[in-house]
């Protein structure tokens, strides 16, 4: 058993944004080594998408519906009931706004 399989054997473990297709990965991964897996989220990003495609859903522990932006006493519940060994912060909010001011963007 490496380190990493005995770190998360049995850990608890919170995933924002676990619809997502890292979130989504990474719930199943965790699951597999034996992590007791918790995800928030709003909605999965995109249709189709891997969280329903693989069932990922009846695969985790809990699944709360949430937009985090707007509900941080809402989050610090779920945090205080579920007591996680680890938090993944991968939700994110895409603007843009930031990204047409971007060198990047290029709309011609």
């Amino acid at each position: 058993m490496t380190n990493l399989s005995k770190a998360f054997k049995g850990a608890k473990v919170l995933i924002t944004c676990h619809t997502g297709f890292k979130g989504s990965w990474l719930s199943l991964w965790l699951r597999n080594l034996g992590s007791e897996v918790h995800g928030i989220s709003y909605l999965p990003p995109s249709d189709p998408n891997m969280f329903e495609s693989l069932g990922i859903e009846n695969k985790i522990e809990s699944f709360h519906k949430l937009n985090i932006a707007d509900n941080s006493t809402e989050v610090n519940k779920i945090i205080n009931i579920i007591n996680p060994d680890f938090i993944f912060h991968l939700a994110a909010t895409f603007s843009f706004r930031f990204l047409s001011r971007s060198s990047i963007y290029n709309k011609n």
